[in-house]
């Protein structure tokens, strides 16, 4: 071999040295495709805030455009698996959800069956609103008890009680006697209460008693004033001595008629309930 041509051949080989060495560099720096795909990626996150919506959102078939264009890249070729590794997971787990929602809305409902929930990432997760409850109501009584009020007495019982006499109470004053009327439907609404009184005192149920327990007082008052059963029949015999011209008899301190002047006749006896 000639040594022209040796010193062609040492000139040429740091030629193809160079050339290598920058395909090699070419290799390792990322494409403008690449660095595009990758900020319009990063950009739906942060719109997005999770991996499976943003795989599923419009512009993301053009990330993948972008790394298409480059197939001879290594990174592109890396990242576009990545990313329709996201987008397989998002479409799976979309079907599964409405699968889930299409087996709720034909199945019957069921009170032991909860539903079941749907997956919700993590990141966009809130958690759901809690039912407010009803403030409770006071259950209405179903019979009369001591205490409640003599109109809201009369409102849900009037209509199967019945004002008997009238009622004085040591020391509480004077009230009424109601008594559980006789009609079947009454007796059958309030089966507890055939042989019981109820007591109103002022504007409320004083107490409830068995009927026997309540001791009949008789009062007699005349002109205003409480009198005995002897002075009643004192009066009424002075005033028959006094209709066939004879002298009227003193029963109540004073010798006349005692019918003389207008006077109301005794009133009626009334009931009084032993405390």
């Amino acid at each position: 071999m000639k040594l022209s041509s040796l010193v062609a051949i040492a000139c040429l080989v740091p030629l193809v040295c160079l050339s290598v060495s920058c395909a090699r560099e070419d290799e390792s720096r990322p494409s403008a495709e690449y660095e595009q795909a990758n900020a319009r990626w990063t950009a739906l996150l942060k719109r997005h805030q999770d991996f499976e919506s943003a795989a599923l959102d419009p512009d993301f078939v053009d990330v993948i455009a972008l790394l298409d264009a480059v197939p001879n890249d290594a990174m592109a070729r890396e990242f576009k698996v990545k990313l329709e590794g996201f987008r397989a997971q998002a479409e799976k787990a979309r079907r599964d959800s409405s699968a889930r929602q299409e087996a709720l809305r034909y199945r019957p409902a069921s009170p032991s069956a909860a539903p079941v929930p749907e997956e919700i990432s993590p990141i966009m997760a809130e958690p759901p609103p809690q039912p407010t409850k009803p403030a409770s109501q006071p259950a209405e009584p179903k019979v009369p008890v001591q205490g409640m009020s003599a109109t809201r007495f009369k409102e849900l019982f009037g209509d199967c009680f019945a004002k008997t006499s009238a009622l004085e109470i040591k020391d509480l004053g004077q009230g009424e006697v109601w008594q559980l009327d006789a009609r079947a439907e009454c007796q059958e609404r309030l089966p507890g209460f055939a042989d019981k009184s109820v007591l109103l005192v002022g504007d409320a149920i004083e107490s409830v008693r068995l009927t026997s327990s309540l001791e009949v007082v008789e009062k007699i008052f005349f002109q205003g004033r409480e009198i005995t059963r002897q002075q009643r029949d004192c009066l009424e015999e002075s005033h028959r001595l006094v209709q066939v011209g004879k002298e009227p008899i003193d029963c109540l301190g004073e010798r006349r008629d005692p019918y003389q002047a207008p006077a109301p006749s005794p009133d009626a006896p009334t009931t009084a309930a032993t405390p």
